[in-house]
């Protein structure tokens, strides 16, 4: 599904990904539909390893994510 990444010295570890996700509060969550892309700043927390995010039910976002 992803292409390997070009420049190996800057991949993280899965767990170098684990701490920067646990240590931030911010993320940017960037979406694309067949016309431009959308992203915006979104507070997370990272919890029994998923990632959750506020949102309203209904919205631009939420329909680029179905």
């Amino acid at each position: 599904m992803f292409r390997p990444i070009r420049k190996k010295k800057q991949e993280l570890s899965l767990e170098e990904s684990i701490r920067v996700l646990k240590e931030g509060k911010l993320g940017v969550f960037a979406l694309s539909d067949k016309e431009y892309p959308y992203a915006l700043p979104m507070n997370y927390i990272y919890y029994e390893e998923k990632i959750y995010v506020h949102s309203a039910k209904k919205g631009h976002k939420i329909d680029l994510i179905r």
